[in-house]
């Protein structure tokens, strides 16, 4: 069609007008077929615009399609998981509905037997009591006041064990250094702890003992003493006479022992210098009071 035109527009072009009027239609028919050719061309060149627009739009509805069907795809996807999950979940409650009735069924049959037990646990004290109110009123019967006394006695004598001595009579009054101090008179000996023949005590139970020396000394006298422990010094110290007259002294020592250890008294030091000469004085008549001793008694256990 385009054609045409330029080729009718290039034969009017050709043509030699005579006359004036003919050459003025011709003119006319010349422009007018110009501009037809011009709008064939912006037709044309629309048709093309439009030509690319529906193609583009064609795509983008194809890539619409392919997206609506990927998200109908991904939608089954997400329902069936819904779908498993909801089954799932379903299920779950099923089995906790199960186990609350299985708890439920545990707890009731935990109650009954906790009614059994404390129904017998009852019934065994409410015996007890009667057997033990049996049992006390035949043990009185049986050993009367008197046995039960002797029982309390013999329990307090077994708690606390009486475990004393106190011997006096010295049996050398001039000890030599090192020479244990011996006393043959055995006044008291609970428990025979005390042996006068070697002036030593051991130690018939284990506990905690007190030891007491009491030691008379003439004028210008000395005695130098230890108090041995299974052969070690626990306790030691000097008496000295007065000037004019008789003297006694004192010392004590305690201990814990383990039965069979042994405690003794002896002389550190004999002096034999004027006038602090090493000698005891140790009187024989029951009425004086000058009389060395040596005591010990257990204080705990």
């Amino acid at each position: 069609m385009l054609v045409k035109f330029v080729f009718a527009i290039c034969i009017l072009s050709l043509c030699k007008c005579n006359e004036p009027k003919s050459c003025s239609q011709l003119e006319y028919l010349g422009d007018i077929l110009e501009r037809m050719v011009r709008m064939e061309l912006k037709g044309e060149s629309l048709d093309k615009e439009i030509s690319k627009t529906n193609s583009e739009a064609m795509s983008a509805l194809e890539e619409l399609k392919l997206e609506r069907e990927r998200f109908r795809s991904d939608i089954a996807v997400f329902e069936n998981q819904i779908k498993a999950e909801k089954e799932r979940a379903e299920l779950d409650r099923a089995n906790i509905d199960n186990k609350l009735k299985e708890l439920k069924q545990e707890r009731e049959t935990f109650k009954s037997d906790i009614a059994v037990y404390e129904n017998q646990i009852k019934a065994e004290k409410e015996q007890a009591g009667l057997d033990k109110t049996k049992m006390e009123s035949e043990l009185k019967e049986l050993i009367g006041e008197r046995f039960q006394n002797e029982m309390n006695s013999m329990r307090e004598s077994l708690l606390t064990p009486n475990v004393l001595f106190k011997a006096r009579t010295v049996k050398d009054v001039s000890p030599s250094t090192g020479e244990t101090i011996i006393f043959t008179d055995i006044m008291m000996n609970n428990g025979d702890g005390y042996d006068s023949n070697t002036g030593v005590f051991t130690a018939p139970v284990n506990g905690t003992y007190l030891f007491t020396i009491h030691m008379c000394l003439g004028s210008n006298k000395v005695l130098h003493y230890d108090i041995v422990h299974d052969n070690i010094v626990h306790t030691g110290g000097g008496f000295y006479g007065d000037k004019s007259w008789y003297s006694c002294h004192t010392a004590d020592a305690a201990m814990y022992l383990s039965v069979g250890q042994n405690v003794w008294l002896k002389c550190s030091h004999s002096s034999s210098s004027s006038p602090y000469t090493n000698s005891l004085y140790d009187s024989t008549s029951s009425s004086n009071k000058y009389r060395n001793t040596f005591s010990g008694m257990i204080i705990h256990l």
